[in-house]
This record gives C-alpha cells, structure tokens and sequence, in this order.
C-alpha cells in the first residue's frame, strides 16, 4: 500500500476490525448472555466482525452489513462461508445516506449493533 492510499484510509476512516478481536468481542458477549435476534455491521468492510458474529451467535435470524466501498464486498463474495450464510444480507450503501430507520423498525426482536467512533471520537480515544 502506498502513502497516498495509507492517508486516504486513515482520512476515510477505514480501520478493518482484525478477525480476533471481533471473536474477542462475540465470545465476550455471548458469556454476557447476549442473543441477538437480529446483527448489524453498519460499515461491515471485508466482514470480519460479521463472520465472528455468524459463527458466535448461530440461533441469529438475520445479519445484516452496509459497506461503501465496492472493493471491500467483493471480497465479502468470495468467502464462501460467509456469502452462503442465509442468514447474511450484505449491500452497498453510505452509513451516512442509509436509511437506518427503516431497517430497525423492519426488525421486531433482539437487535445487536456494531457502533461506529467517528474520526473526532477515535482521536480522543487515541490521546487518553
């Protein structure tokens, strides 16, 4: 990856959640008795947090991802595991112009949500 590409991601945002932290988190809350109904990756990326939460939470109905870049759901396709898990809706949409409403109100039971930090939030994360 070259510096132009390295600026622009951290620019954008684009920090992939690494497969073993997003196991860390499903095995975390499934000792916490989570059992959601319903699982949304609002910026899903190559699925990562979306592959652990299908493997973590199997009684989920639906798991749903939104991701902008198209690069990043081809990828998505090619992983058979995950592309072939009925349960997995991945689309194209901006988190930003996505009609969110809309799809929590579409889904009656236990909703789980990864929650996005914002540019501003992570940088005062990163200075504490």
């Amino acid at each position: 990856m070259n510096s132009h590409d390295r600026k622009t991601k951290l620019e954008y945002g684009d920090f992939q959640t690494p497969p073993a932290l997003a196991e860390m988190v499903c095995r975390k809350l499934v000792e916490l008795n989570v059992n959601p109904g319903t699982i949304i990756e609002p910026t899903c990326g190559v699925g990562n947090f979306i592959q652990a939460a299908a493997h973590s939470f199997p009684s989920a109905a639906k798991i749903i991802g939104v991701e902008i870049n198209q690069n990043y759901l081809t990828q998505i396709r090619l992983n058979k595991q995950l592309f072939q898990d009925q349960r997995c809706d991945i689309s194209h949409g901006d988190f930003f112009q996505f009609d969110w409403e809309s799809l929590v109100n579409q889904c009656s039971d236990r909703l789980l949500v990864k929650k996005q930090l914002s540019k501003s939030q992570r940088l005062r994360c990163s200075h504490r």
